[in-house]
């Protein structure tokens, strides 16, 4: 009975949602969940100082090398590649603020495994939170849809892939060839 109490004082995520479990199987689902919750506290927190750190290393390489202490050079160039898995935390309000701090100082932003909703969210990102930026999102097919609705300007590519993001952009090209021309000229 005081391992059932115990389990049961655990299963309370949060605040808004009170769930009480009666089953042992609902008593186990529910320590899992709270553990699950706690794991994603921390990797969030993981996620906020890992950002903070290495904005602050890269804003302490610009600084030494605009004093020209020490014969410093210019900092290196950063890139952010990250995963839909470790994204799913980044999106999330208490970090995603920090994720863009750091990604306005790299010169690419790679996602790898992210999925359509993901792609559309760091697009909004970027748009509502940069001023004076325009977003450019540039898409071939089905799970590109959300992403190119979401950019100020979308480019659809018609391929092989089908017709729905050509449906979903604002202009339409036959190859990624013609890429270059559609920016150059418009």
């Amino acid at each position: 009975a005081d391992v059932a109490a115990k389990a049961r004082a655990a299963a309370l995520p949060s605040a808004t949602s009170v769930r009480i479990a009666v089953s042992p199987a609902e008593i186990e689902s529910a320590a899992e969940a709270a553990a699950d919750a706690a794991a994603t506290a921390e990797a969030k927190r993981w996620l906020v100082a890992r950002f903070e750190r290495e904005l602050y290393r890269f804003s302490m390489e610009v600084h030494a090398h605009k004093s020209g202490a020490g014969g410093a050079q210019a900092p290196k160039p950063r890139a952010l590649i990250i995963d839909g898995e470790s994204l799913l935390y980044s999106l999330q309000d208490d970090v995603k603020l920090s994720m863009l701090a750091f990604a306005k100082h790299c010169k690419a932003v790679i996602g790898c495994r992210v999925s359509p909703i993901q792609k559309r969210q760091m697009v909004e990102l970027v748009r509502f939170n940069v001023p004076g930026v325009r977003t450019l999102s540039i898409g071939d097919g089905a799970n590109d849809v959300p992403m190119l609705q979401g950019a100020h300007v979308g480019v659809g590519i018609s391929g092989q892939e089908g017709m729905q993001a050509v449906n979903n952009s604002d202009f339409a090209i036959a190859q990624f060839k013609y890429l270059r021309r559609l920016l150059l000229v418009h």
